[in-house]
């Protein structure tokens, strides 16, 4: 029987799509081999044991010269999110119809296919990006569904339609078309084009209305929301391209 080894691996990924190339080097009895070999490819979970994800891949015909070989792999979309992963490598001669070889130990994988979960969700594991060409920079617990919407960081933050865009904060939510928060705590803009600057509870309910960020003033030790920004708490479209400034320059109750 034909005794393998792998001595060493390399993996490249590759600009687009969800393949990346692993290179690697066989051994056998001590000498580099050469020739045509069929590999069997998988992703494992733990170093040794049970623990695979996902499926196997057949790679039949790999060309191996003194000792090196290189494969494409693809695992499809999805299956590198941060996870540790081996892989587990089997070997036979091509044509040979005997069982693959089983090379130990699994080798694990180096950062590269990595970047395929970083260009493809997220920097950051825990956010949800289920729109087309949306993304979630950072943070923790954003989710970013609309089509080509954008959160910055900060977390549980939403932006559910196209073109939406959360800058960061806690709590805020964009759901109109080409909506903006720019970041704050529990801010929402609701409608086309509609803006928050920031803030803490401001909603902006307008088509292309804006709402800056209320200034709440202290007084005798407490916070106390300022007059004029309770009296303005939304803004609204009422005219157009209505624009509302609050907490500027008011005075508290």
């Amino acid at each position: 029987m034909l005794l393998l080894a792998l001595a060493s691996g390399h993996l490249q990924a590759n600009p687009l799509g969800t393949a990346f190339t692993y290179q690697g080097r066989l051994i056998d009895a001590g000498s580099p081999s050469n020739g045509q070999y069929d590999l069997q490819l998988a992703l494992f979970n733990v170093l040794s044991g049970p623990g695979q994800v996902g499926r196997t891949l057949p790679n039949a015909n790999v060309a191996v010269s003194n000792g090196l070989f290189t494969t494409a792999l693809d695992f499809g979309g999805g299956t590198f999110n941060g996870t540790a992963y081996w892989l587990e490598i089997g070997v036979r001669t091509n044509g040979n119809v005997a069982a693959f070889t089983i090379l130990s130990p699994r080798q694990p994988l180096t950062p590269a296919p990595y970047a395929l979960f970083a260009a493809n969700t997220s920097a950051s594991a825990n956010n949800s990006i289920s729109g087309s060409y949306a993304a979630a920079s950072g943070g923790y617990g954003n989710v970013s569904s609309g089509f080509a919407s954008t959160i910055g960081g900060g977390h549980n933050n939403t932006a559910t339609n196209e073109g939406a865009t959360v800058g960061g904060g806690i709590l805020n939510k964009a759901m109109g078309y080409a909506a903006t928060v720019a970041g704050g705590n529990l801010n929402v803009s609701s409608n086309d084009y509609a803006t928050v600057g920031g803030g803490f509870e401001n909603i902006s309910t307008g088509s292309s209305a804006t709402r800056y960020q209320s200034q709440p003033t202290k007084t005798h030790g407490r916070v106390r929301r300022a007059r004029h920004a309770t009296a303005v708490t939304q803004a609204t479209n009422r005219p157009e391209r209505a624009t509302f400034q609050t907490g500027i320059g008011s005075r508290s109750g």
